[in-house]
């Protein structure tokens, strides 16, 4: 048998090399979140990269992506944050590169010497154990890739805060532009570089046939002229560069060929658990195989088979993880969860998933966020409640109730509910829900949402009176409470003004006054102001026009 120093060299080689050159010492807590970045050793298996699935190291060190012209730009800016503690940041919408783009950059800053560590963790950031680690690097050049940014923007923002001035460590981040952009002020004081990735041009579609032909993924553009697969390729790459390439490959639409995927399914048990995983994975959350083998139901054996046979390739390790799993990529999850599953396994998928995982939504899990919490807050969410169903009251106000049961004792559940009703407009029941939230949580813990809604609801409720006193309080009572939210969270966030101008804006056009004009000024000015701080904030960049146009 063989002495555990070996067979740990075996598994985790360069990150055993660090250790004994004393680059690591003390930082066992570190690595089980944030992989050290070498040599890829060991042997590749099956890819599902052309497939649509995100890249693993052994797809990267084998050369399987394309050569970008934002690999050049991030190189360059990675290059110029070194020294210090700055940040670097890769936006672009899902589909289109990001990840490939990170780890193609990480392996080539560790080749090229530096420190590069790979975030891989499906919680919340150990900040304690990450600020020790890295403040006892000393001057050492250290890179840290960030995919999915916005989930850790808080934890980037502690950890480099509480570093010293000898620290030279870059955060290199990715994430879609309008979740990242309103979390960027928390990361002001790393004068962070964006770098947008652009669309295809042709020259990089020639590399990506390039690719594809290498690799035997040339599909339905196999044996035709170049020119006409270059023209092929140019004509989809509008959209994401996953979307180009299915269907640029397949000779189908996207939809086309996902919905095929999906119904190909051998069973309804299969459809049922792939739509679970890609609910949760839409909303950012892996899954975890044993919540899905109960969702599957039946013997263990039975659900066993049914995840390792017929879900096999369909779903995929997260991250070279030996217990969580998802789709593809989260383009494809989207497609699935919002047009191609059928409206009731969607909804018998939600029902069975989050009533598995009630019982380890908690306090901690919160605090740690985990891939259950972070399921659980996008999949209650009313938002995407709308997206996945529709204006469709009975259904979601039914859901609700069914959750009820496992979450009434969480202000979550009762927000969510809450802004079902505001918006369904059954203001009474609507304003009793959002008090339960408030009263579950409320000073120090903090639930602005609730109060927010609370605001809205008064002011659209002053539009419903029939007498202009009960309006005139309605509309008191609503606007000084979004006006408290501008102040104490305006500069980190226009969600209170936006509402606030909208909102009150439809009050003045329904009562008038005497001061209408002053208050349209007011109103006025107050959302040019705030969308100065605020310029990526679609919904106040909406506000601003309306009251302009008023």
């Amino acid at each position: 048998v063989p002495d555990r120093l070996s067979v740990l060299k075996n598994r985790y080689p360069h990150q055993i090399r660090a250790i004994e050159t004393g680059l690591l010492e003390s930082q066992s807590a570190f690595l089980k979140q944030f992989e050290l970045v070498g040599e890829v050793v060991g042997q590749s298996t099956r890819s599902q990269f052309f497939l649509g699935a995100e890249p693993t190291w052994h797809d990267i060190s084998s050369g399987a992506d394309a050569e970008r012209q934002v690999y050049g730009l991030m190189r360059i800016a990675i290059a110029s944050a070194a020294g210090g503690v700055r940040a670097v940041a890769l936006v672009g919408q899902a589909g289109s590169g990001k990840s490939t783009a990170l780890r193609r950059l990480a392996l080539e800053a560790a080749r090229a010497g530096a420190t590069v560590y790979f975030l891989k963790a499906a919680e919340k950031i150990d900040t304690k154990e990450a600020i020790a680690a890295l403040s006892s690097a000393g001057t050492r050049q250290i890179v840290i890739f960030v995919d999915d940014a916005a989930l850790h923007a808080g934890s980037l923002q502690l950890i480099s805060g509480s570093l010293g001035q000898e620290s030279n460590v870059t955060f290199v981040m990715g994430e879609r532009p309008h979740v990242l952009n309103p979390r960027l002020s928390a990361l002001q004081h790393l004068k962070p570089v964006l770098v947008e990735n652009p669309p295809l041009n042709g020259e990089e579609c020639a590399q990506i046939l390039a690719k594809l032909e290498q690799f035997g993924y040339l599909g339905k553009l196999k044996g035709r002229p170049h020119s006409e697969q270059l023209r092929e390729f140019l004509g989809r790459s509008r959209k994401q560069l996953l979307v180009a390439m299915k269907e640029a490959t397949s000779g189908r639409g996207f939809d086309a060929i996902i919905a095929h995927e999906f119904f190909q399914l051998a069973s309804e048990r299969a459809r049922l658990a792939y739509t679970v995983a890609c609910l949760a994975y839409d909303c950012g959350a892996p899954v975890r195989i044993r919540h899905l083998l109960a969702v599957v139901g039946g013997t263990d054996i039975e659900a066993a088979t049914v995840i390792r046979k017929e879900l096999d390739g369909v779903l995929v390790p997260w991250k070279d993880s030996s217990t969580l799993v998802s789709p593809r990529h989260r383009v494809i999850a989207h497609q699935v969860a919002s047009e191609t599953s059928p409206l009731d396994v969607r909804r018998a998928a939600l029902v069975s998933y989050l009533g598995n995982i009630s019982s380890e939504v908690t306090p901690d899990s919160i605090t740690r966020r985990t891939p259950e919490y972070i399921g659980y807050r996008g999949l209650i969410n009313f938002d995407g409640m709308l997206s996945l169903f529709g204006e469709n009251p009975e259904l979601i106000r039914g859901f609700y109730e069914e959750m009820r049961a496992f979450y009434s004792e969480d202000f979550l559940f009762w927000l969510q509910y809450g802004k079902a009703e505001l918006h369904f407009e059954d203001y009474e029941v609507a304003e009793n829900y959002l008090n339960q939230s408030l009263g579950m949580r409320a000073g120090a813990g903090g639930n602005f949402q609730a109060e927010h809604h609370l605001g809205v609801l008064h002011l659209k409720k002053s539009c419903t009176r029939s007498s202009a006193e009960l309006a005139r309080q309605d509309a008191e009572r609503g606007e000084q409470i979004l006006r408290a939210q501008i102040a104490q969270r305006g500069r980190n966030e226009a969600y209170a003004c936006a509402a606030l101008v909208t909102h009150k804006l439809r009050v003045i056009r329904k009562w008038g006054g005497p001061r209408v004009a002053s208050e349209l000024e007011s109103l006025q000015e107050l959302a040019r102001s705030t969308a100065r701080r605020h310029p990526f904030d679609a919904f106040l960049q909406d506000a601003v026009v309306e009251i302009s146009r008023a």
